[in-house]
């Protein structure tokens, strides 16, 4: 993972993501303004997570079927690639 990138690794911890995040909060409230989130880590989270449970869990909460199906892909064995200045990676698989 790359220093612009930031993760779970070296040198990391959930109180310098936290921190992180509550400062982006703070900013986005001060300027009266939306953000979203997306945080997945694969590897760590998605492997140990019932997902049967997870898209129940999501439907109780009322989350759409869109965003319910949009994450259940995510979570699929997909072959990905990143683009960065217009050069685009090798492909992966999850």
């Amino acid at each position: 993972m790359g220093d612009y990138q930031n993760g779970f690794g070296d040198g990391r911890s959930v109180n310098d993501n936290t921190f992180a995040l509550k400062t982006i909060n703070e900013k986005v409230w001060e300027y009266n303004q939306i953000v979203r989130y997306l945080l997945i880590d694969f590897q760590k989270e998605c492997d140990s997570v019932h997902t049967d449970t997870l898209w129940e869990c999501m439907k109780e909460f009322k989350i759409p079927t869109k965003l319910i199906i949009m994450c259940k892909t995510c979570v699929q064995k997909t072959r990905s690639a990143v683009r960065i200045e217009g050069t685009l990676s090798s492909f992966f698989l999850k």
